[in-house]
């Protein structure tokens, strides 16, 4: 598979097309443009227009909606769930199970959802392309309708990564033209791809925490290692939010949008200082209600613990 990467073509039986260049891609979007344009212009649908007539038509309905957002969620948190049990053989099997269910599930939503995708502007605009592109080879329509099999899905290009010619190709050269003999813009979905995911798995054994090296090869895991990764960011941002945000506030607008930046704790003690200031407009730190409170809790732990 690897050599056929590197072949700088794409096989589609019975033609092998040598990768397309800038120009031709260029021709072939300002084709599929004006052909998309024409389309709406003639009372052709967009995709969303599409999704609204399937709701209108029954075929999708909000709580298909919420139920699709839903197991998302679901399956995020059991891609999380593998990588902590990873090593708990039967709660990863039952983490697997409930995955697997959810993007089947996810997957019929999705076609339910997309109904009638044919008939919109972007499915034209996305046909016209490629049958630009293949237009110097017979039967263009043909080979658009098989040029989704050729692509290679992103779990098996991510195993790539391990394969041997492609890791001592990746580590004596990681620029696209020593390898390809070609530039960025002139590389195929596959190309792209390879370099990508090659690039994403390098920052992954670099990172501070890498997963386990028994989990590399696990696309799940390592899916669940940068959920887990996201979450640990988000709470260590969260715990490094101010507790007490002071800033000027020109309008009640400022004011409202200051006040969302302290955490809930830092909101009390503004309240708090504000309601000490109105009784009393000069005060030190220490005639504060909340600074007497902290106090008087320190106080009351020390003699707690002579106790």
């Amino acid at each position: 598979m690897i050599q056929e990467i590197l072949s700088n073509t794409i096989y589609l039986p019975p033609f092998r097309i040598a990768n397309f260049d800038p120009i031709k891609k260029a021709e072939a979007e300002a084709f599929a443009q004006e052909v998309e344009q024409e389309y709406i212009a003639y009372g052709g649908l967009t995709q969303d227009e599409i999704i609204e007539l399937n709701i209108n038509l029954g075929y999708w309905t909000e709580e298909q909606e919420k139920m699709l957002g839903k197991l998302i969620k679901e399956i995020q948190y059991a891609k999380g769930m593998y990588y902590e049990d990873f090593f708990r053989a039967s709660r990863r099997e039952l983490h697997l199970k409930a995955i697997n269910s959810g993007i089947k599930r996810v997957n019929d939503l999705v076609l339910s959802k997309n109904h009638l995708y044919e008939y919109s502007s972007e499915y034209i605009k996305e046909e016209s392309y490629w049958t630009f592109l293949f237009s110097d080879y017979g039967s263009p329509a043909l080979l658009y309708r098989k040029y989704p099999l050729w692509r290679i899905q992103d779990e098996k290009v991510r195993g790539l990564y391990f394969d041997l010619k492609w890791r001592s190709i990746w580590a004596v050269c990681k620029d696209p033209y020593g390898i390809f003999g070609l530039r960025g813009n002139q590389l195929n979905d596959n190309q792209l791809s390879l370099l990508y995911w090659s690039k994403i798995y390098d920052n992954i054994q670099e990172a501070q925490e890498p997963p386990h090296q028994a989990m590399m090869q696990d696309t799940i895991a390592i899916d669940g290692w940068f959920i887990k990764q996201s979450k640990s960011k988000d709470s260590k941002q969260e715990e490094n939010k101010a507790t007490e945000v002071f800033k000027m506030a020109r309008t009640k607008r400022e004011k409202e949008e200051i006040m969302a930046m302290n955490s809930i704790e830092g909101q009390r003690v503004i309240k708090s200082r504000a309601n000490d200031l109105k009784q009393n407009s000069e005060l030190d730190e220490f005639h504060f209600s909340h600074v007497k409170q902290e106090l008087a809790m320190k106080f009351n732990e020390l003699n707690s613990r002579r106790n």
